[in-house]
């Protein structure tokens, strides 16, 4: 019996030892995706703030004919202008009025 007493002792101090382990792990892969989420957060901002400013760069350097040009297009998203885009010039007139 002595044998197996101490067998079995050792199992329960491996199995604590481990149980412990594994609580230790845990608490760290909780801190770390806590880092990565805040990294993940701060790099949209930055992402956000890069894209934004490269389109304002690119705005300034755009000719004003090619600025109406894009706003146009960009507008052309809009139904109402996609349809007057669409609708020849003599219809227009009447949907308009």
């Amino acid at each position: 019996m002595s044998d197996e007493t101490n067998r079995i002792t050792r199992l329960e101090e491996m199995l604590a030892h481990q149980a412990k382990t594994i609580e230790e792990l845990s608490d760290q892969l909780a801190e770390q995706w806590k880092t990565v989420e805040q990294m993940r957060t701060k790099l949209d901002r930055l992402t956000e703030r890069f894209l934004s400013l490269e389109e304002q760069s690119l705005d300034a350097q755009r000719s004003p004919a090619r600025r109406i040009i894009d706003d146009t297009r960009r507008n052309a998203a809009c139904p109402l202008i996609r349809m007057m885009n669409q609708t020849p010039p003599m219809q227009r007139y009447f949907i308009s009025r």
